[in-house]
């Protein structure tokens, strides 16, 4: 499965600059978690990297080991307390993307929020975006598991 590349190149931008973000928000449960890395990017961040994307900010948890339970159920508590929908979700053997969403109503509806849980083998990974951007513009993001959404058109 494909990385996230818009957490790619996040994840270039610090190791290029020697800087850790820390603070994680929405993960911080997996904090103690071992194999798990947690990167939480601010606005001022989220825009010098990604500029026009409409993300205000973003946080990435990579957790070492396959999608277990309670990652699941973890995952389920943030999008119920954030009021997130699910939008697709996608499960083949060995593999297992969620897309949890919120978006304005109307008759061109943007994400405000989005929760992105990917899990392939022995790795596993959760990605939250704040902002305001095009529902269309998911595609324009190279989300790790839109490639399975888009065949099941």
């Amino acid at each position: 499965m494909n990385r996230f590349l818009f957490a790619a190149l996040i994840l270039c931008l610090v190791s290029l600059t020697g800087c850790s973000f820390t603070g994680a928000k929405t993960f911080k449960t997996f904090a103690g978690r071992p194999g798990t890395e947690i990167i939480h990017l601010p606005k001022a961040m989220v825009k010098a990297a990604a500029a026009g994307t409409g993300a205000h900010s973003l946080e990435v948890a990579t957790i070492k080991g396959p999608l277990t339970g309670d990652i699941m159920e973890e995952t389920e508590r943030i999008a119920a307390e954030k009021n997130l929908e699910l939008l697709i979700e996608v499960t083949e053997p060995g593999e297992h993307v969620s897309l949890y969403g919120r978006a304005t109503e109307g008759k061109n509806p943007r994400l405000k929020e989005l929760l992105i849980l990917t899990s392939e083998g022995s790795e596993t990974d959760l990605v939250f975006i704040e902002g305001n951007f095009d529902l269309r513009d998911l595609n324009n993001m190279n989300i790790s598991g839109l490639d399975k959404v888009k065949k099941m058109k």
